[in-house]
């Protein structure tokens, strides 16, 4: 993978999970028309797919990366139930305890300098 590359994965991935920090209220706002699932489906997209390269590449720690696991962990125990991917419901336990673990996690990649990482290891 090439360092542009990287750099915008992990852009997009920062981008995710900013989505899933993000205040009911936020995400109702950013969600439009779209659907609730969206945020889950692009936390998958963007974070979950990419975060063991991540973490081979050392780009993100094991602690990071066993955030990101959590949070993909209570996603996909949600999915077993229908009514909590409503916009009323972004409110529920499930929803908020994503959001704590975002929270954490974007202040725990947000210390990561990946600009420097690629130019020390990549180039």
């Amino acid at each position: 993978m090439d360092n542009e590359t990287f750099i915008l994965l992990y852009e997009r991935m920062l981008k995710a999970v900013q989505l899933m920090q993000l205040s009911s209220e936020e995400q109702n706002k950013y969600l439009g028309k779209i659907s609730v699932d969206d945020i889950a489906l692009t936390f998958d997209s963007d974070v979950t797919i990419h975060a063991n390269n991540f973490l081979k590449a050392n780009i993100i720690t094991s602690e990071q990366f066993d955030l990101i696991m959590k949070i993909n962990d209570n996603l996909d125990k949600m999915s077993d139930d229908k009514d909590i991917w409503a916009r009323d419901k972004l409110d529920e336990v499930q929803w908020c305890e994503c959001r704590v673990m975002a929270r954490e996690l974007l202040v725990k990649l947000k210390e990561n300098d990946i600009e420097t990482f690629i130019n020390e290891n990549l180039y």
